[in-house]
């Protein structure tokens, strides 16, 4: 049975069964890796993150952390491959970033890696407080990241789910990050997104069922429906 290509790619995946006591249906659903390697997980990823995002920065304009700006880091130019540029990252970032706390205090952002078209890693970000063209340039000097950098003001959050998409839709195009390299990052405690459950209103307790090849639930549906004598519904 060929799998719908909009489902997880993830061969084996586990298998929730739930008991829906008052419609006497047994729900079955099999929940997505979140994998950025899988592509349809890495879409609903992107859609997932877009919007979380959006909201986060519209709670956080009306609890008075504004003043939001596009921001763009570059890497150092004497750094020549994108192996160099990801190797002086992670220093040269926590540099810059304690320069922003202690300038911008209370500062709050989003990173979104993007390698780009010459190969080497630019960061783009959208951050609160303000940040100055003048400053981040200084700052990013000092910290090791090269000097042409940006900052534009942010609109409202519409502006901050196309930028986001954008470069996420970059991220995904890279054939492989290193590991353990995040695609995006926030700062600390950021606004979760608002719940949008999809299975509430059943009143279903879930549990364990199996691990399963994805494409095979269709098969597993029907003889769990004959052995219980028992509709049987996939979510």
């Amino acid at each position: 049975m060929a799998n719908n290509a909009n489902q997880c790619q993830t061969y084996l995946r586990p298998v929730l069964k739930g008991y829906g006591v008052e419609s006497n249906v047994l729900y079955l659903v099999q929940p997505s890796c979140r994998m950025w390697s899988c592509k349809p997980c890495a879409i609903r990823n992107q859609q997932f993150w877009s919007m979380k995002i959006s909201e986060g920065i519209e709670w956080y304009k009306s609890n008075d952390v504004g003043n939001w700006r596009f921001i763009t880091i570059t890497s150092h130019k004497k750094n020549k491959t994108f192996s160099q540029t990801v190797y002086v990252w992670p220093k040269a970032w926590k540099k810059l970033a304690n320069r922003m706390r202690y300038k911008y205090q209370g500062i709050r952002y989003v990173l979104l890696p993007e390698q780009h078209k010459d190969g080497r890693l630019h960061v783009h970000a959208l951050a609160s407080g303000g940040i100055t063209h003048k400053w981040l340039k200084k700052a990013c000097t000092k910290s090791g990241l090269g000097w042409r950098c940006e900052s534009k003001y942010l609109g409202d959050s519409l502006a901050a789910i196309g930028y986001v998409t954008k470069y996420l839709a970059k991220s995904l195009q890279v054939i492989e990050w290193p590991p353990k390299f995040r695609r995006i990052r926030t700062t600390t405690k950021w606004p979760p997104l608002e719940s949008r459950a999809d299975f509430e209103d059943l009143n279903v307790e879930w549990s364990y069922l199996a691990t399963y090849p994805n494409d095979g639930l269709e098969y597993l549906a029907q003889g769990l429906k004959k052995k219980h004598r028992i509709d049987v519904v996939i979510l």
